[in-house]
């Protein structure tokens, strides 16, 4: 049985409108903004005009149909060979790493992530506040992963397994690459601005960290999370707490609510992104390239009584729609079975190119001993062994 969801800080996160600095880049303010809500929460929303929720809407639609085929047919996407790095990741396979150093961080057991037992089959859930929380069990979630921007050719990179070819699933064909390629292209424009005006924020050059960013394993990387299955069970662990192992995370904003972070002081907070708005969070290159300044931000998907309201009302929708055109005379779907109901991210992996070194910029930081030089591509390797996705 799924224990009660503990208590999730109401609190809204900064809000930086990021225009005028794509068009001029200059605006010191907004900079420093970005650089101070990530140095506290790990994490900032942010409103770019160039991305679009016509886009958005076309992809989760096309998503939302893609998680619903039958199993079989999305295994037929899946690369293991290539550390699930393009394609489909399948549900019961992505482990989260330990919690127990995290939750041993938090004074506040009322803050504690859900956890799913290590026993179950990944789709139990587990309250906070146990003193010694279970290891995590396999997230229930699927995944896709899709390239986005250039890439190096295999002979220029010591990573060819992190910059593979995409997957087109066989019943997209005919739109997938153009779906995927225009949204995702959105949120790296936008995601490369927040980089820019992070690296002014910390008083580093505007191109301090873009540079690193050309020609990276950049991922639009949507998960989809059955809900006809787990949509009722409040307290149902989606995925569990981890931290993002690339440099910026962009997110546009979900159907369906059950997001949820922690900031530095440890508290957590349930994210709602405003409609026209995005949320970029902190991955563990960025906390390596800022010293520890700005960390990675560790957070967690959960079923809480919000979503399955919003599941309830997208079912209600759905059959109002079929009832709607019954009665207009549109009478195919008559009988038929209501839509397959899947809370999707609508998420982008920003990434420092696999063969560059991260390492603290500038005089961001004193004591780079805690972060010591590492290729991008060996510390993404190192946490794909950790977390199941790639063999040790």
């Amino acid at each position: 049985m799924a224990a009660a969801v503990p208590t999730s800080t109401d609190e809204a996160l900064p809000l930086v409108d990021i225009g005028l600095f794509a068009a001029t880049g200059d605006d010191a303010a907004a900079c420093a903004a970005v650089a101070a809500a990530l140095a506290r929460y790990s994490a900032v929303i942010i409103r770019d005009a160039r991305v679009t929720p016509a886009s958005s809407a076309t992809f989760l639609d096309m998503m939302e149909a893609y998680f619903g085929q039958p199993r079989a047919v999305k295994m037929a996407d899946a690369r293991p060979d290539l550390a699930y790095q393009v394609g489909v990741t399948p549900n019961g396979i992505e482990v989260p790493r330990d919690v127990a150093p995290f939750v041993a961080s938090l004074a506040d057991a009322s803050q504690h992530p859900a956890v799913a037992a290590v026993d179950g089959d990944g789709d139990g859930g587990g309250g906070g506040g146990c003193e010694k929380p279970p290891r995590p069990a396999a997230d229930p979630k699927w995944r896709f992963l899709f390239r986005i921007g250039e890439r190096p050719p295999a002979s220029a990179t010591a990573f060819p397994e992190l910059n593979a070819p995409p997957v087109t699933p066989a019943a997209f064909a005919d739109r997938w690459d153009a779906v995927m390629t225009q949204w995702g292209t959105q949120l790296l424009a936008a995601v490369t601005t927040v980089a820019a005006m992070l690296s002014v924020g910390l008083g580093q050059p505007a191109d301090a960290i873009p540079v690193l960013m050309a020609d990276a394993p950049h991922l639009l990387g949507p998960t989809g999370a059955d809900m006809d299955l787990h949509g009722e069970a409040v307290g149902r662990v989606l995925a569990g707490a981890h931290y993002d192992l690339n440099l910026l995370t962009i997110h546009g904003g979900a159907r369906l609510p059950g997001l949820r972070i922690w900031d530095r002081d440890g508290r957590r907070l349930a994210v709602r992104v405003p409609p026209g708005c995005l949320l970029v969070q902190a991955g563990r290159q960025v906390e390596h390239l800022t010293g520890g300044r700005v960390r990675r931000g560790m957070h967690e998907v959960v079923v809480t009584p919000a979503t399955v309201a919003a599941v309830r009302a997208k079912r209600a929708a759905a059959a109002a729609a079929a009832d709607g055109a019954t009665a207009d005379g549109d009478r195919k779907g008559q009988g038929a079975s209501p839509p397959p109901v899947w809370r999707v991210s609508s998420t982008l992996f920003a990434h420092v190119a696999s063969d560059a070194v991260v390492a603290p910029l500038g005089d961001v930081v004193e004591g780079e001993a805690a972060y010591p030089p590492m290729r991008a591509g060996d510390m993404v390797a190192e946490e794909l062994r950790a977390i199941n996705l790639a063999a040790s």
